[in-house]
């Protein structure tokens, strides 16, 4: 297991996640089997206890925005994200393939404290991740848009499959069609190499 796509440097501003405003970070992986996560995040007030952060991923349509339901999703404990920027890792009961393509990587928060959030630091001066862009929803994940030019801070975990190269089609700005038609239909759980 290692890492199959990141970005991981020059954080200067944030996205807040909480109740409808929800983040996210498209990426592409080559066919592989992915076991965790890690975002860049810090909690902003309160104590966090009993509140939870939801992170899935998520497939992209034409336009590279997520879609659909989670192909995977996890939670992590509020009040165990920090007070200050540090790297929360979110990891899946059960790894999940996908494909050569972009998906998206999702998060939504519901604090129960008025104007507590959880900040998801982005380079926004000078982002350079050429496989996706950060994007934002004001609905709960049901329409989303691009979120400034940023790219958000991650990392995606785990192990490339048999035959799993990636193709170089599929970089940032590459045709709807190389986003998301290339190869078979999404299964929904890692369960060979």
């Amino acid at each position: 297991m290692g890492i199959l796509t990141s970005y991981t440097t020059g954080q200067d501003y944030q996205g807040q996640v909480a109740g409808a405003g929800w983040k996210g970070q498209t990426f592409i992986v080559p066919h592989c089997c992915v076991n965790k996560v890690r975002l860049y995040l810090k909690r902003t007030t309160g104590s966090g206890v009993g509140q939870t952060l939801t992170v899935a991923i998520r497939a992209v349509d034409d336009a590279g925005l997520p879609t659909g339901g989670a192909l995977v999703s996890a939670t992590v404990a509020g009040n165990t994200i920090a007070t200050s920027y540090d790297w929360v890792e979110v990891s899946f009961s059960s790894p999940v393939a996908l494909l050569n393509r972009q998906y998206g990587l999702v998060a939504s928060y519901y604090p129960t404290i008025a104007g507590q959030t959880i900040d998801w630091g982005s380079d926004d001066s000078s982002p350079t991740y050429a496989d996706g862009q950060a994007v934002v929803s004001s609905n709960n994940g049901s329409t989303w848009s691009t979120f400034f030019s940023d790219d958000f801070l991650f990392e995606v975990h785990g192990r490339v499959r048999a035959g799993g190269g990636r193709s170089s089609a599929l970089a940032r700005g590459a045709s709807s069609a190389a986003r998301t038609a290339s190869g078979p239909r999404q299964p929904s759980v890692c369960s060979s190499p």
